[in-house]
């Protein structure tokens, strides 16, 4: 199972989520934004760079895997704690999920490595949280 579709299936199971996604139903989402489904999480392959020399990386490379998870908040009538950040409650659920989980026992843990807001909507605001592995690719 890939990285992404191992954080989509765990993802799913959180209540902090009305919808959880991949790749194909983000490329929809920027058509038609799920209003209904909101805090939204779609999961999306970002990168991967592996280094390499000689024999021993035509075996076995080893280099940092990383997903980019868009998080998309509805935007409405703020009422207590979200008048200030309607980010805190779901992020502090994807980090409480995330974090330090460790997918695959021969790879590394996932650890954050950036977030950013990205272009503000008039239905909703999107945050692009990226989430890296040390993975090793074998031959």
């Amino acid at each position: 199972m890939s990285l992404a579709s191992a954080i989509v299936t765990r993802l799913q199971g959180n209540a902090a989520f009305r919808y959880v996604a991949g790749a194909r139903e983000f490329g929809q989402s920027l058509v038609t934004p799920p209003i209904d489904k909101m805090p939204a999480v779609f999961v999306l392959p970002y990168s991967e760079s592996y280094g390499g020399n000689d024999l021993l990386n035509r075996v076995r490379q080893t280099g940092p895997q990383q997903v980019a998870l868009i998080l998309m908040v509805a935007v409405r009538t703020a009422i207590g704690a979200n008048v200030h950040d309607p980010f805190e409650s779901p992020v502090a659920a994807l980090k409480a999920c995330l974090l330090g989980w460790q997918p695959d026992p021969e790879d590394g843990e996932l650890l954050l490595v950036s977030g950013q807001l990205l272009e503000p909507r008039p239905t909703h605001l999107a945050y692009q949280y990226v989430f890296q592995r040390d993975h090793t690719e074998r031959t």
